[in-house]
């Protein structure tokens, strides 16, 4: 049946209807304002009026298609005022630290130990420590390539050193 509907139109009616499926389908993924599904809709507008044979088709179209738009934005509309679509559209559980989900790693464990710079420190570079590399930071000072460090303190995921003494 679409085959037969749209082997006698019009190759730009096909285009806008490709482009107006594949833009509202993009609404659909991509977080934005709305201007793919704005510009879907009115491609498929396009896409009417050029396979209609009379305007008074097109208009009926028209308006079949805006009713159809309307209804889906109110039924997912009520969906979402029920909470029925909370739980397939958000995450249920929260990320704490009770169920082991970290936002860095604790590096509390590297203070005191020596490293040396891999690469120059001015002052962030990165050290290695305990075999390990680290993106690590000095109080300000510059501290040249393949330096022995020490670790001084660790405040969440940085790591503060300075030259070994």
């Amino acid at each position: 049946m679409l085959v037969l509907a749209l082997s006698g139109a019009a190759p730009a009616a096909i285009v806008f209807l490709i482009v107006g499926i594949v833009l509202i389908t993009a609404e659909c993924f991509i977080p934005g304002f709305g201007v793919f599904g704005i510009l879907g809709i009115v491609s498929l507008i396009a896409s009417i009026i050029l396979f209609s044979d009379a305007w008074w088709q097109a208009a009926v179209m028209i308006v079949i298609l805006l009713a159809l738009v309307i209804t889906a934005v109110a039924l997912l509309s009520r969906l979402a005022a029920q909470g029925k679509l909370q739980h397939k559209l958000f995450l249920s559980i929260s990320a704490s630290s009770a169920l082991g989900f970290d936002s860095t790693r604790d590096y509390s464990g590297l203070v005191g130990f020596d490293g040396v710079s891999q690469t120059i420190l001015r002052p962030a570079g990165v050290a290695v420590i305990r075999g390990a590399r680290y993106d690590v930071v000095t109080q300000g000072e510059y501290i040249e390539k393949g330096v022995r460090l020490t670790v001084l303190s660790v405040e969440g995921n940085r790591i503060v050193v300075e030259k070994k003494a």
